[in-house]
């Protein structure tokens, strides 16, 4: 994109030392690609008019249906028997950059549903890591996973946990390399969800 490639010229042309200047050769268009990478999902919502929509065109959603009580392996999707339980997936690595300051996020990301509608295991990852390759605010974040989630598994039990660490307050300002941030949105009963907490290692991403 070369928008993002001539700002990324400006950025090394103001920044960079010129006593080792042949190490700055080709960091423009390594910072370009990194931008477009860490903001997929960014780039391609402008097209849409949904996060649905967007998810929908950058990954396959498989889903199965009247097929709760069958196993099924096929093309890394799955299907479970039939539950009043959820399924429940993470820690999920996700890298993101917060929408005041741009700089890096990395957090964990738990997330599960009850089985209705059943969607491949490995999208639950997968759409929660892309969702992240966008500016965020970790909590509009939490809450937009799961609405998606929602969406696309037609669950009435959702939920979504997020812890992390935000290097806008770890690298400047505050300098606070100590504090993690948490944010969840679930409609779980109380009971459930404080048993399902007690489940959960929390550690540094």
């Amino acid at each position: 994109m070369k928008e993002f490639l001539s700002i990324a010229k400006q950025l090394v042309d103001l920044t960079k030392n010129d006593s080792f200047a042949n190490h700055f050769t080709e960091s423009a268009e390594r910072i370009s690609k990194y931008w477009m990478e860490i903001m997929q999902f960014a780039i391609n919502r402008k097209n849409f008019d949904s996060d649905v929509e967007c998810i929908k065109h950058l990954l396959t959603i498989k889903t199965f249906e009247n097929r709760i009580n069958e196993l099924d392996f096929e093309d890394e999707d799955i299907s479970i028997n039939k539950s009043k339980n959820l399924l429940f997936v993470g820690p999920i690595k996700v890298y993101s950059v917060c929408a005041h300051h741009y700089a890096p996020i990395i957090g964990n990301v738990w997330c599960g549903y009850k089985p209705q509608k059943i969607i491949g295991l490995s999208k639950l990852s997968r759409i929660a890591k892309l969702y992240a390759r966008q500016p965020i605010v970790q909590e509009l974040y939490t809450e937009g996973l799961f609405d998606l989630l929602k969406y696309f598994t037609e669950s009435d039990r959702i939920v979504v946990i997020t812890y992390m660490r935000h290097l806008c307050m770890e690298s400047r300002g505050i300098n606070d390399t100590n504090s993690i941030t948490t944010y969840y949105k679930h409609n779980l009963d109380d009971a459930e969800f404080q048993a399902l907490l007690s489940t959960i290692k929390f550690e540094k991403p």
